[in-house]
């Protein structure tokens, strides 16, 4: 390349275009995965609704009887998982139903926890700089600023070639 004939402020535009957009993917993935995935711990909450239907007439029951629907599960649209149970049972007096909803945050990526290094390897592995690669692409702007590119933008007309 030292002495291919070409466009050096093209090649440089092109350098200077290629840091740019390195840089603004780490900053993507950067914003995105490790702050908006970031392994914490997940946590759960819970709430719980009660509802209590009196019978006005009494029903031929003479014991309690009690349905348990199996658990629904799903991910809303922060990830969290939610779980959703339903408890009724049925009285002589009145109909009561029990629903409980647990949302457990960030319920995929705890084990990702206490493996230091994995998320740069995860970056590393999808294309994004990291590491030494990263400090040199970040230097590139400094180091483009600083060059007297006066003499450089001269045109070359090759002689001064390997002899």
């Amino acid at each position: 390349y030292a002495f291919a004939l070409g466009n050096t402020r093209q090649l440089r535009a092109d350098l200077q275009a290629w840091a740019v957009d390195a840089l603004a993917q780490h900053r993507t993935f950067h914003a995105t995965f490790l702050f908006g995935c970031f392994p914490h711990p997940s946590e759960s909450t819970t709430q719980q609704t009660s509802t209590v239907v009196p019978q006005q007439q009494p029903n031929s029951l003479t014991a309690t009887v009690t349905i348990e629907c199996p658990p629904t599960r799903l991910y809303d649209a922060s990830g969290a998982r939610v779980t959703t149970t339903i408890v009724t049972t049925a009285t002589p007096d009145d109909i009561t139903t029990l629903v409980t909803q647990t949302r457990t945050t960030n319920p995929c990526l705890p084990m990702l926890a206490g493996n230091p290094g994995l998320l740069e390897k995860i970056a590393a592995f999808v294309g994004i700089v990291v590491g030494a690669e990263l400090q040199s692409t970040r230097a590139m702007g400094p180091a483009f600023a600083a060059i007297d590119w006066e003499a450089h933008d001269q045109d070359w007309d090759g002689s001064e070639g390997p002899g």
